[in-house]
């Protein structure tokens, strides 16, 4: 499926075949806003597993990786498991760094992560000339749609073909304010949205409650 085909399932829906009242890429940006919120409400839609070579020390950030669900294991280059490890806490973490330890392994053993800043530790730290891989879980962030209405859209904008166009419906819809019928129109495509990524009403408030708050 094409993002041409997109833009014409959605013409169709606001009765604008004839682009009279939008132009194809102001839909399109409406798509990437769709997109966008779908990553904010649901980023475990956005999943994948990813090799990354850590940096030397013991603070690391991956920057494919927009949100780190999880860090599984050490791999080589080619993401073959090497060995498992494990999330530590703090106090065993800072335990690793003291000379009663004895002799270091040679590769880390444990990991920290830190969700709010969505980087994690690892301990021991990478030493200098050290190569080392790890597999992680994470949320990588849609990639934004260009002006190409020939482009194939990707797994998400197939398999959640229905949310996205909801979501342009509601934002268009939703532009004619003087319009009673199209505001009763946005309102229902919102909900659609919403029921569409499986979100109840009690997280639809609760979101749109912390969007408030941020404006």
């Amino acid at each position: 499926m094409k993002l041409a085909d997109l833009i014409a399932r959605i013409r169709l829906d606001v009765n604008d075949i004839d682009r009279e009242r939008w132009e194809d890429v102001h839909i399109v940006d409406m798509v990437n806003e769709a997109y966008c919120e779908v990553f904010n409400l649901r980023p475990d839609l956005f999943e994948k597993r990813v090799i990354a070579k850590l940096d030397e020390g013991e603070m690391q950030q991956v920057c494919c990786c927009s949100q780190i669900k999880s860090v599984e294991a050490l791999t080589d280059a080619n993401g073959v498991k090497i060995a498992d490890w494990r999330e530590v806490d703090d106090s065993a973490t800072k335990a690793f760094g003291r000379s009663r330890c004895g002799v270091l392994p040679d590769l880390p053993t444990g990991y920290k992560l830190e969700h709010e800043s969505n980087r994690f530790t690892v301990s021991p730290p990478v030493r200098p000339g050290q190569t080392v891989f790890v597999s992680l879980v994470c949320s990588v962030r849609p990639e934004k749609l260009g002006f190409d209405v020939n482009q194939a859209l990707d797994h998400f904008g197939c398999a959640y073909y229905g949310a996205l166009v909801d979501y342009v419906l509601f934002r268009l819809f939703g532009t004619e304010t003087e319009s009673a019928v199209s505001a009763q129109r946005s309102a229902g495509h919102y909900r659609m949205f919403y029921d569409r990524l499986s979100l109840h009403e009690k997280k639809r408030k609760q979101y749109r409650q912390e969007a408030d708050k941020a404006v």
